[in-house]
């Protein structure tokens, strides 16, 4: 009798419950529109068409671009620059080397001066250039040096190097002062007169 009184107190209303929910359900699926159902295949998005490979130029592309009349310029182009090339090395060849200027004892000509003055005017123009560049190069190795109080590692050797490097400019840039100065001189003298 207990199985029976445990059917009806409990499964009963069990059962009226579970038909009120499906009725429920079931009414909820009526009142509610239904989405449109999603075909399970997915599509892609429309394809474009497959795009060119990238054209890279090559110089024998290039060379069919080019007209005859181009590859006449070109040749001739090429012929005169060896002309000239040549005429250029047998002028060198020809050309005797250059006197070497009279300097006092103890001063050496420098490795290439600024320029052979022409006058005494062009001499000062030129001495002024130097001086002024001397200047400047003493006051940039006074910097490094100010530099070098502080600078330690790499850049400290880096420092010593441009040190060393700037003063053998301005040795150089000194000696070609000193030769500019003897020309100077040499132009002031009085030349002879040929009688």
């Amino acid at each position: 009798m207990d199985i029976i009184i445990f059917r009806r107190t409990i499964c009963g209303p069990l059962l009226v419950l579970s038909f009120g929910l499906a009725g429920q359900a079931t009414l909820a699926q009526v009142a509610t529109p239904r989405p449109t159902p999603v075909s399970e295949k997915v599509t892609d998005a429309p394809k474009a068409a497959p795009a060119k490979p990238h054209k890279v130029w090559t110089d024998d592309d290039v060379s069919t671009l080019r007209t005859p009349a181009d590859r006449y310029a070109d040749e001739k182009d090429a012929q005169d620059a060896a002309a000239a090339a040549a005429a250029a090395r047998a002028k060198e060849a020809s050309a005797t080397p250059a006197a070497k200027p009279n300097l006092p004892a103890g001063v050496k000509p420098a490795a290439k001066a600024l320029s052979d003055p022409k006058s005494t005017e062009e001499a000062d123009k030129m001495i002024a250039w130097q001086t002024r560049d001397v200047d400047a190069q003493s006051e940039y190795i006074s910097k490094i040096q100010e530099q070098l109080s502080t600078a330690s590692g790499p850049e400290r050797d880096h420092l010593l190097a441009e040190k060393a490097r700037m003063e053998g400019v301005l040795a150089k840039t000194q000696q070609e002062l000193k030769t500019l100065k003897t020309q100077k001189v040499e132009l002031d003298k009085p030349k002879p007169q040929n009688q």
